[in-house]
């Protein structure tokens, strides 16, 4: 009995160490005079229920995605076909040292809702679990706030529907989303490198 308490004492730290480390951290310097794409360590799962937004539901069973904005996986299978609903939850904070407003600017081949712990704070398009309901938007240029209050792990959580744009010319992808951050300096700047957020 007392090996089985030793090796839990051993793993739980280690399993609170890696969910820390999960956390994208936003700085000064992270932000500085650029757009930073949050493409690393969003966990994923097909399906729909609201209460994957709550910041206290237990993801810790879901897969891990990083790396591009598509919706494949890296060995090139989709998260979610077309006409399905995926969610998607990260873990982020502001940093103390962040002196400025936080926006971000989403692209995207289909339909999502945006939660900051459980509170919906932006719709692009209209998410429905009926095809023929949903309804597709692209936000494109437009910037949107991201409330972080300094010092504290939020849970961002993305609802998506992976459905097509209306024309033949994008028939051939399979479900794209992008998310990214920046400053309202840096969105608002006469200079190209720092507002290109496209």
């Amino acid at each position: 009995m007392k090996n089985i308490l030793y090796i839990i004492a051993f793993l739980l730290p280690l399993s609170l160490f890696s969910q820390e480390e999960r956390v994208f951290v936003i700085t000064d310097s992270t932000l500085a005079d650029k757009w930073t794409i949050l493409d690393k360590d969003w966990l994923y799962k097909k399906g729909d229920q609201k209460q994957w937004a709550n910041p206290e539901f237990n993801d810790t069973s879901w897969k891990v995605k990083s790396g591009s904005a598509n919706l494949n996986t890296t060995d090139g299978k989709t998260i979610a076909d077309r006409g399905e609903i995926v969610w998607l939850r990260k873990r982020i904070k502001a940093d103390i040292s962040l002196n400025d407003v936080l926006v971000l600017n989403i692209f995207q081949r289909g339909v999502s809702e945006i939660y900051l712990d459980g509170k919906l704070i932006h719709q692009l398009g209209s998410v429905s679990p009926d095809k023929d309901k949903v309804i597709y938007n692209n936000p494109l240029r437009k910037l949107l706030q991201l409330p972080l209050e300094k010092g504290k792990v939020h849970v961002l959580a993305v609802r998506f529907v992976n459905v097509q744009y209306q024309f033949p010319i994008y028939s051939d992808t399979n479900g794209y989303f992008r998310i990214a951050a920046s400053t309202l300096s840096n969105a608002n700047s006469t200079d190209v490198v720092k507002n290109n957020y496209i």
